[in-house]
């Protein structure tokens, strides 16, 4: 057993490296990011994700894996059916996030981020959750705002937050389309840091607005 241990480590180690030699950091960076935005199904993310892991390992310096890494696996969170999947896939996206709050990399996208993951967690079960994740949801969107208010992600968050909360418990359209309206301001002159930095949301910031033309 520790002899096949011990082999499966030297051939993921061979992979690894010769990947790494196929092309340089910010090439295999573009090329993932590429194969994530095509992404089409959980197995498609969770390749990603494992790509991601791997540049983890490579570039230890380097953030944006570990943050693309965790946005993977909270897509996935989103995707899957049952809570018990949902939750497993939530907290692999946090381990991801540890690794970069351990680094003392804190920053509006990775708070953002982390808001993200809460709020995966609060979907599968939001009656029972709603005083942890969703307290924690809003939290690391408070802190995101206080660091860059500019940040699109933050009021698409919130907006599409409320607007699945029911009215009764501050939710529904009328409270969610401002932010909204003004997240899709936001994305109109956001520019990303570079092409590996987080950008996503305005992809798919028009379809939730519909919401606020009825």
């Amino acid at each position: 057993m520790k002899k096949s241990l011990i082999l499966l480590a030297i051939l993921i180690g061979m992979q690894v490296a010769a990947w790494a030699q196929s092309a340089d950091y910010p090439a295999l960076m573009t090329q993932t990011l590429d194969a994530m935005q095509t992404a089409a199904s959980p197995t498609d993310y969770q390749e990603a994700a494992n790509r991601f892991e791997r540049l983890a390992a490579l570039q230890a310096d380097a953030w944006l894996p570990n943050y693309w890494a965790a946005y993977c696996y909270t897509l996935m969170s989103y995707m899957a059916e049952k809570e018990t999947e949902k939750d497993q896939f939530a907290d692999k996206a946090l381990a991801f996030f540890d690794k970069m709050k351990a680094a003392r990399i804190e920053n509006d996208e990775t708070w953002v981020l982390r808001a993200y993951i809460a709020q995966a967690r609060l979907s599968a079960d939001p009656m029972n959750r709603w005083r942890t994740d969703g307290v924690m949801f809003q939290e690391c969107l408070g802190k995101a705002r206080a660091i860059n208010p500019q940040n699109p992600r933050i009021d698409l968050l919130q907006g599409q937050n409320l607007l699945y909360t029911p009215e009764g418990f501050g939710g529904g359209a009328k409270n969610a389309c401002p932010h909204l309206r003004q997240a899709e301001q936001k994305f109109g002159v956001f520019v990303p840091a570079s092409a590996h930095h987080p950008n996503w949301g305005k992809e798919y910031i028009h379809e939730i607005l519909s919401a606020c033309a009825e």
